[in-house]
């Protein structure tokens, strides 16, 4: 249930590189974390959240994305910082 409510959460989860995710499969994680942010979070409230492929957006059930700036890091890594709002 929900312990209590907040205006605002601001995340850079795991990516599954450098970070353990201690064996949790990366498309579990996020939507158990997309869950978690939900059950928190009031409507209209709002979720920054740092992401490795904008894919993973697909877990967010309940947000809408309301914008995203790419930041490429190095060949292979891109930081996608997300805001998102929910609904």
């Amino acid at each position: 249930g929900v312990v209590g409510e907040v205006d605002g959460i601001a995340t850079d989860p795991p990516y599954g590189r450098s970070t353990s995710t201690n064996g949790e499969p990366l498309d579990e994680l996020y939507t158990r974390s997309f869950r978690a942010f939900a059950d928190v979070l009031g409507r209209g409230c709002r979720l920054a959240i740092a992401v490795p492929d904008a894919r993973v957006l697909d877990a967010a059930e309940g947000f809408r994305l309301l914008e995203t700036h790419p930041l490429w890091v190095h060949r292979s890594l891109t930081r996608n910082f997300c805001a998102l709002e929910r609904v």
